[in-house]
């Protein structure tokens, strides 16, 4: 009898091989695209800041408001000084500060913020927030490949993790 099909263990090991290159596979595309929302976060940041410093020149005075600034933002929606996005939403924060963050139904998250300002010791340097308790999760590998840490700390949304970005 001449049969020609697999044997079960033929199956199993093929099976076992597909699971250990998934195991492999997926860190590292997560891994991808954490760091391609963080390069979108990053630019889009530093845009608001700029268009914010432009007004400061012009005006005297840093706003709070989208609609002042002399750029286009692809967003959802406004409400005022906030941009909601698919991803997440960008903020400008008091006069001279402005983030961005990526929303996840998790409560890890990472949070570009670009300090304004002619008064501060910050003036023109950019964070990363890793916001999460734990070390090393993917949301504060993708800080710690860009930044410098800072501190431990404790932020809106609760514990997080500080970066100077380089």
């Amino acid at each position: 009898m001449n049969k020609k099909a697999f044997t079960l263990l033929e199956l199993l090991v093929v099976v076992i091989i597909i699971g250990i290159l998934a195991a492999i596979a997926l860190p590292q595309y997560r891994q991808a695209v954490d760091r391609s929302r963080f390069a979108a976060l990053m630019d889009l940041t530093k845009s608001i800041a700029s268009a914010n410093e432009r007004f400061y020149l012009t005006n005297d005075r840093y706003t709070t408001n989208f609609n002042d600034l002399d750029i286009t933002i692809p967003a959802n929606s406004f409400n005022g000084d906030t941009a909601y996005f698919d991803w997440g939403n960008c903020t400008i924060m008091g006069q001279q500060q402005a983030q961005c963050l990526n929303n996840t139904n998790l409560k890890n998250k990472f949070v570009i913020h670009y300090q304004l300002g002619t008064q501060s010791v910050n003036r023109n340097k950019t964070f990363c927030f890793a916001i999460t308790a734990e070390a090393n999760s993917r949301y504060d590998k993708v800080c710690q490949n860009v930044g410098t840490f800072i501190s431990s700390t404790t932020c809106a949304e609760g514990p997080c993790i500080m970066y100077q970005i380089k």
